[in-house]
């Protein structure tokens, strides 16, 4: 008899853009889809930052999700989802990876990249 092994869960992140519409937001939502199935994970929710007033709140909702689920993954649609500057960008990342103590993977890296941290 074979047992099933569950799949390693994560969270999704995106940050909604003044620019995005509902079809780019759907888009983001597949996205984050395609690479969990893509990489053997289980998508357990997606968490949207629709404004910069409610990052704070996201972010504080998503790591204690993380922590209290021992969820140690979340995968972001792209550096653009922590901030348009590249270099702050990857500091909110390696702080978010810090604060889940897990990994923060990349969905529109191509593999081989520098696709996650933590």
């Amino acid at each position: 008899m074979k047992t099933a092994v569950p799949r390693p869960r994560l969270y999704g992140y995106f940050r909604v853009l003044d620019s995005m519409d509902d079809a780019d937001v759907r888009e983001a939502r597949q996205t984050l889809a395609d690479f969990a199935g893509a990489g053997g994970f289980d998508l357990v929710d997606i968490y949207e930052d629709g404004a910069p007033g409610y990052r704070l709140q996201v972010w504080l909702d998503m790591v204690n999700a993380c922590r209290a689920e021992a969820v140690p993954a979340l995968v972001a649609v792209s550096m653009d989802s922590f901030h348009p500057d590249p270099a702050l960008a990857e500091f909110m990342r390696e702080e978010l990876a810090q604060k889940i103590q897990g990994t923060v993977f990349i969905a529109d890296r191509a593999p081989g990249e520098a696709d996650r941290d933590g």
